[in-house]
């Protein structure tokens, strides 16, 4: 998309209608992003304090029955 501005200048006796337009910018706007994008990320954070969540409880586990058997 191009794109232009108009500048004012004061000082070059630049007022109302006189003014200087700038040299013409390409503007490229992207699409938006997918939900998905976000979701991987986090599902992949569950997934790995699920699984050390997990595993924390399964060695508590192990530790108590070791304990019971002493």
């Amino acid at each position: 998309m191009p794109v232009a501005f108009h500048v004012w200048d004061g000082a070059n006796g630049e007022v109302g209608l006189r003014r200087t337009i700038s040299s013409w910018y390409f503007l490229l706007l992207e699409s938006e992003p997918p939900v998905t994008l976000y979701l991987f990320p986090l599902f992949g954070i569950g997934l790995a304090v699920g699984l050390e969540y997990w595993a924390i409880r399964r060695v508590r586990k192990g530790a108590r029955a070791m304990a019971q058997r002493i």
